[in-house]
């Protein structure tokens, strides 16, 4: 005779309800599926999960509120929280701005992608590559050093070091040494992996030759990777923001900053440059491209200047428009930046960590979500999630102090942000 299957447990039964179940079925299931060993509490604790469903499930529409799930985590109070305990850096700040969340979970919870287990063989990842620009670039430069200064102002009173472009045999030397540390520092131990990476790698390395080292007006190197800060805000409430210097050139006595950029295209694709500069322009406001306005600022001197030297092969625009540089002394551009750090500070530090799933005035998730690393701990692709945050924010209403610093951040630079 067919073998009869076992009763459910009161375990499957749970479960089964709550994949499939209503509320209701729920709910009566709930408290006789939890274990035995929390039993005294089962009650508690299956008022605590169905409020969770609740919550995830509200609706969308012009009552719509916002819960604990769209990230407000509170303000900083333990000393150990990493928002008091560690430095925050710019490039934070601006990940900060193109998606709260996502940045409170790999920047301050520091969660890592989960592993996919088909994926077997290492590939050749923008970061590895990135890694591999900067090492090769540094180690150009900071040979001509007998030491690194450890400020700007230090660097500006420092004779400017010679640095010659290596001869090819040179250069393949110091690219397939550092490429072998990138290598080890992945725990990627396949022969033929660092060999691949350094090829790769040299069409990059080739723009910067021509880019910075066969420029007449490039100056020459004070310092190579240096760990510096800006100072933001005003009275008792400033504070300094940190910055890694890919390099830093002396062009009588003003300083240059430079940052590399491997994993973007540019900041835009026009041929004149009057568009190109109101585009940065609404990306600074966007608090999205902050590092060349920080800096530019960063020591002090009117002439300083930062800027971004974009390094891809495959780059889209046109070859002048690979050098983006702004001074200290440009006025637009620094309120810009201002404006855009005070508010993302001020969600930073109150705790709106909020899920940028969409952006003010539309209806679609932005792009980035499609290449998040850790999607899986967000609410994206839910349509009425998305719905209870436009309906929210379109409402009528007065906003609390967290609620306001949301909306401030999340149409920063927007024609909403501007207007409002």
């Amino acid at each position: 005779a067919e073998a009869q299957a076992a009763p459910r447990t009161e375990f499957e039964n749970g479960i089964r309800a709550a994949l499939w179940g209503s509320r209701r079925n729920l709910e009566a299931n709930l408290t006789a599926a939890i274990p035995g060993d929390q039993k005294s509490t089962a009650r508690a604790l299956s008022q605590a999960r169905l409020g969770i469903v609740d919550e995830l499930n509200q609706p969308s529409g012009p009552e719509s509120q916002l819960g604990p799930y769209f990230g407000f985590i509170g303000p900083a109070v333990d000393p150990a929280d990493p928002r008091l305990s560690q430095p925050l850096y710019v490039t934070t700040l601006e990940r900060f701005a193109t998606c709260p969340w996502q940045t409170f979970l790999e920047r301050v919870l520091r969660l890592e992608t989960l592993p996919d287990p088909v994926d077997i063989l290492p590939g050749l990842e923008p970061f590895a590559i990135g890694q591999l620009v900067h090492r090769v670039l540094e180690q150009l430069v900071a040979q001509g050093f007998d030491q690194n200064p450890s400020s700007l102002e230090e660097a500006r009173s420092q004779d400017a070091q010679s640095a010659p472009w290596p001869i090819e045999e040179e250069l393949k030397r110091t690219v397939n040494r550092q490429a072998d540390l990138v290598a080890r520092d992945q725990g990627i131990v396949w022969d033929g992996y660092s060999a691949i990476l350094g090829a790769v790698v040299m069409p990059f390395l080739e723009q910067a030759r021509e880019l910075i080292w066969g420029s007449p007006e490039g100056g020459r190197p004070v310092g190579v990777e240096m760990d510096c800060g800006v100072a933001v805000g005003q009275g008792e409430g400033v504070e300094t923001l940190r910055f890694k210097a890919d390099r830093v050139d002396s062009i009588a006595g003003r300083l240059m900053i430079t940052d590399y950029k491997t994993n973007r295209h540019g900041v835009s694709s026009s041929k004149t440059k009057k568009t190109r500069d109101r585009h940065l322009l609404a990306e600074i406001g966007k608090g999205r491209l902050l590092q060349a306005a920080a800096y530019a600022r960063a020591a002090g001197h009117p002439e300083d200047s930062g800027r971004y030297v974009f390094l891809r092969p495959d780059f889209t625009g046109t070859q002048e428009s690979r050098i983006v540089s702004l001074q200290n002394s440009d006025v637009e551009i620094q309120h810009a930046f201002e404006t855009a750090v005070s508010t993302l500070l001020g969600s930073w530090h109150g705790g709106t960590f909020f899920p940028r799933l969409v952006e003010p005035g539309r209806d679609s998730e932005p792009g980035a979500c499609q290449y998040c690393a850790v999607a899986e701990a967000c609410l994206r692709g839910d349509s009425g999630t998305r719905g209870r945050l436009r309906d929210w924010s379109e409402a009528d209403r007065e906003h609390t102090l967290t609620e306001q610093a949301l909306l401030e951040t999340w149409s920063l630079g927007s024609k909403r942000g501007s207007t409002s």
